[in-house]
């Protein structure tokens, strides 16, 4: 009999097909907090269920292992792609399972996230970390360290060393050099979104190995392909598109309703004066003083609205991908 994990809870759910040698079986694959379950779909009875302590890897199949495309839109039909699940039964030995889905980049970059938590047959490598300047809303020039995982890169504080975000490989669309004005020296670079066509610059001499580096993880990991970009951009450049093509005109910049709010993030140590603007198409963020963008996010890409029952001023934007943000 299988038993739930303690204290577990289920952070995400996808619909995989499992394979034996008994056949094929549709299942729910859950990534939790404490391990990874898989149930029966129309009973959503356990049918397993690894702590990650006994968790060992989570493999693309080599049978499987082209770069996949479960990302470009949330409607598009994806390949099939399968991967394998590698695990420490209890007497101790290794096994392993073997799954497919159209979903397989996110559910293998979930699991990761977890990855220094599994049962490692040889202990993990440490990521490559290198010292960078993000550019800011402001047009700031801050302090970071990217560390360049197996599944993304993380934005680190570069005073506080506190993690502040990270960019998924299977979200980014393309790398693109960043050069000065007149001068085709490489001075960094910028992450261009896979979903909307924003754009992240970093300023930082050590590219030579990273843009490789990025890309290798990503097919060998993730089974997605980074793009590199032959056609390099200037901070004029960035200026201009960094909220894309589509979304950085009038037409879906101008608010027709806008509330003074207070965020709460993982970037700030306190909650941040913010307007809370909403357009025809998209939920803007800009900063009061001034109304200067801070953030942009498409009305096609909030999931839900949710009210905090211990306090009627607070509520949380929910979007499809990456982490929720709480206003009041």
């Amino acid at each position: 009999m299988t038993h739930n994990i303690p204290d577990n809870r289920d952070l995400s759910c996808y619909h995989v097909t499992k394979h034996s040698w008994r056949g094929k079986y549709k299942r729910i694959f859950s990534i939790g907090t404490h391990g990874i379950s898989t149930y029966e779909p129309s009973t959503l009875g356990l049918t397993n269920a690894w702590p990650y302590d006994q968790v060992v890897s989570m493999t693309l199949s080599k049978s499987s292992n082209a770069p996949d495309k479960s990302q470009q839109t949330i409607s598009n039909s994806s390949p099939i792609a399968e991967f394998t699940l590698t695990f420490r039964t209890k007497s101790k030995k290794a096994d392993t399972m073997r799954f497919s889905s159209e979903y397989r980049s996110d559910i293998v970059t979930d699991a990761l996230r977890f990855q220094t938590l599994f049962n490692h047959q040889t202990p993990l490598s440490p990521p490559k970390v290198i010292q960078a300047t993000k550019i800011h809303w402001s047009s700031q020039r801050i302090p970071v360290l990217l560390r360049i995982q197996s599944y993304c890169i993380e934005q680190i504080d570069g005073n506080s060393n506190r993690y502040l975000c990270s960019y998924d490989y299977k979200d980014i669309d393309q790398l693109i050099p960043l050069t000065s004005e007149g001068d085709a020296t490489v001075r960094g670079f910028i992450i261009q979104d896979k979903h909307y066509a924003r754009l992240h610059t970093f300023v930082t001499p050590d590219t030579q190995t990273l843009f490789q580096n990025i890309v290798d993880l990503a097919h060998t990991n993730v089974g997605v392909q980074v793009r590199l970009s032959k056609k390099s951009f200037t901070l004029n450049d960035y200026q201009q598109l960094r909220f894309g093509p589509t979304y950085g005109t009038d037409e879906y910049l101008t608010s027709f309703a806008e509330f003074i709010v207070y965020k709460h993030s993982s970037r700030h140590t306190e909650n941040v004066r913010r307007l809370l603007c909403l357009t025809e198409t998209c939920l803007i963020e800009r900063d009061p003083a001034t109304y200067h963008i801070c953030t942009l996010k498409p009305l096609n890409e909030i999931f839900a609205l949710v009210r905090h029952k211990d306090s009627l001023q607070e509520f949380t934007v929910e979007y499809i991908r990456n982490n929720p943000t709480r206003a009041r």
